[in-house]
């Protein structure tokens, strides 16, 4: 601190405002951050939300021949289907299991359809379609065949494209185009 010839003390260069004129300057350009971050981040959010979201589908089980039976995860016990029979409320995760006198037709919600032979197993893996109208997302199918055989027919094109993936222990199929 510097003194003046009589002893007295000089006075500070420094005002007592200039740390709360700091303090303010950082608020101010902190909050002014925040601002930006939530201006550009809330839209494109949004915007990820639209084009991602997706939403689970139902399909329908036939038994054609025979009882074929159907095992939610969820559930404790199989539901069994008996010949001629309909269950309209197949998920993702369930499984269909058909013994050697029986086969079932599953009809998915675009209307492909899936014909399970005798002696087959098939997991409905994937089964969604886009949350909104303006997603560039297709409808999404994923089947995987534990053992067995099975035919997939896929439906006539719709308003949205379809990406059917079926798997099984040796391969993994995605079928693209109408028929089987």
């Amino acid at each position: 601190m510097a003194h003046l010839a009589d002893g007295l003390p000089a006075a500070s260069t420094e005002s007592p405002s200039t740390g709360r004129e700091q303090l303010a300057w950082v608020i101010l350009l902190t909050a002014f951050a925040i601002f930006c971050a939530l201006a550009v981040g809330i839209p494109l959010s949004i915007r990820w939300y639209i084009h991602k979201a997706t939403r689970p589908q139902l399909a329908t089980l036939t038994s054609t021949l025979g009882t074929t039976l159907v095992v939610d995860p969820a559930l404790p016990n199989p539901f069994a289907v008996a010949e001629g029979a309909r269950k309209p409320d197949v998920r993702e995760q369930n499984r269909i299991e058909t013994d050697a006198n029986s086969s079932a037709v599953v009809r998915l919600f675009d209307e492909s359809t899936v014909t399970i032979f005798p002696n087959s197993e098939v997991t409905v893996v994937r089964m969604r379609t886009p949350r909104f109208k303006r997603s560039p997302l297709p409808n999404e199918i994923a089947l995987h065949v534990g053992r067995g055989n099975v035919r997939v027919n896929i439906a006539p094109p719709g308003t949205r494209p379809l990406r059917l993936v079926v798997t099984t222990p040796h391969a993994t199929v995605e079928l693209v185009e109408e028929g089987s």
